[in-house]
């Protein structure tokens, strides 16, 4: 997998120590960098859309709120990282959705734990789903899955834009699955949680209006892995 990157900082000394730790996770991972670095906020390419952004706050010209700013204007799903010597900023860099918040007293940690953190994302969210029906080989992406359904003893596959139909148990389906965004609702339902608005009693609300009975039973267990989910 190679992730296109963008690294902005004043400091010449960080800029080139951000990269060097970049290059070591490539050298021990399964993905690869290809990094844009930029000591001028002015110098960062407008027309290249990066997997993600490594801003420095306190830069004289453009500071890096002003900057991610700038980015979310052109791409609201940009995927930022904060860095900064200014350790007390970290609230104001989350108020901007940063992805993570960099201690540049703490660099090597931090970064190397922000950037698996992003690689395990980056996976999950291209993972897919091998669909096979007769002569028939799909690959669904994943995040476009907004449910599985056992009806029988068959599975539906329903997205946004079509429903398909295999024979398959809730257990063959689960160990298939290699991603944990999926919350089992009840004994029917297996729902991306990306796609779940709020758990409210015993109903699981989707954002396109769709809702799920919870049982009794299952509710406590359906809420608490609908919140490891959001604290990932």
């Amino acid at each position: 997998m190679i992730i296109n990157c963008a690294i902005v900082d004043d400091d010449i000394n960080d800029l080139n120590r951000i990269a060097k730790l970049i290059n070591s996770l490539s050298r021990e991972s399964d993905s690869s960098f290809d990094i844009d670095s930029c000591n001028n906020p002015e110098n960062l390419n407008p027309s290249k859309k990066y997997d993600l952004y490594i801003l420095d706050i306190d830069m004289p010209e453009l500071n890096g709120f002003a900057l991610a700013n700038n980015i979310y204007e052109k791409d609201s799903d940009a995927v930022i990282i904060f860095c900064s010597n200014h350790d007390d900023l970290v609230f104001d860099s989350f108020k901007l959705n940063a992805f993570y918040f960099v201690r540049k007293s703490f660099l090597k940690d931090d970064l190397i734990l922000a950037l698996r953190k992003f690689i395990s994302k980056k996976f999950m969210l291209n993972a897919e789903y091998i669909y096979k029906s007769n002569q028939t080989v799909i690959k669904i992406p994943l995040k476009d899955v907004i449910y599985f359904e056992i009806s029988g003893n068959d599975l539906y596959i329903c997205t946004s834009a079509k429903e398909y139909r295999e024979r398959k148990s809730m257990k063959q389906l689960r160990e298939d699955l290699h991603v944990n965004y999926f919350v089992q609702i009840n004994q029917s339902f297996l729902v991306n949680a990306n796609y779940i608005d709020e758990i409210s009693g015993s109903k699981a609300l989707l954002k396109n209006g769709l809702s799920f009975d919870i049982p009794r039973r299952s509710i406590k267990d359906v809420r608490n892995e609908y919140l490891k989910f959001l604290s990932r």
